[in-house]
Formats: C-alpha cells, structure tokens, sequence
C-alpha cells in the first residue's frame, strides 16, 4: 500500500484514482497461459566476474526497442527505486 501512496503522489493523484487505474491495469493484463511456456527468464552468474547475466527469449520485448526505449525504461526504473527508498 505505502508503494501505491508514493504513486499517486509521485503523479499527482488521488489514492482512489490510483488504486483505480492500477486494477484495471492488472485486469486487462495479459495472463502467463496467453504469454507461453516458453517465455522464461534465466539469470546465471558469470563465473569470471560473478556479475549477473540475464538470459532472455529471443522474442523478449528488449530486443525490439530503441537504445532510447531501454534508456528511458532504466532511469523510469531507477525513479521508482529511488521513491521506494524515500519511503
């Protein structure tokens, strides 16, 4: 709920509009049988550096975006993280 609170603040909005908007999200969702078996994520570690390598499906959204669309997408995910961590 605290992660819902900072949203609706982060955008402006009321809670209710929010928790709203957030449910219809999810209920027109795609749901896991529509996306296959076969869309699984694997995350191994590299056994020279220790980092982690993520192995996505060839048909994973990343490799059709833009260097701009995945620049975009990590700073909106390194936003969220940093309003979590204000929490």
């Amino acid at each position: 709920m605290k992660r819902v609170k900072l949203r609706a603040l982060h955008d402006g909005r009321k809670l209710t509009d929010t928790v709203a908007q957030l449910l219809r999200a999810g209920l027109d969702a795609a749901t896991p049988s529509i996306i296959g078996k076969h869309a699984r994520v694997v995350i191994k570690k590299d056994r020279r550096t220790g980092a982690p390598v993520i192995q996505c499906p060839p048909d994973a959204p990343a490799r059709r975006m833009t260097a701009q669309q995945l620049r975009e997408l990590e700073i909106e995910s390194q936003e969220r993280e940093d309003l979590e961590r204000l929490s």
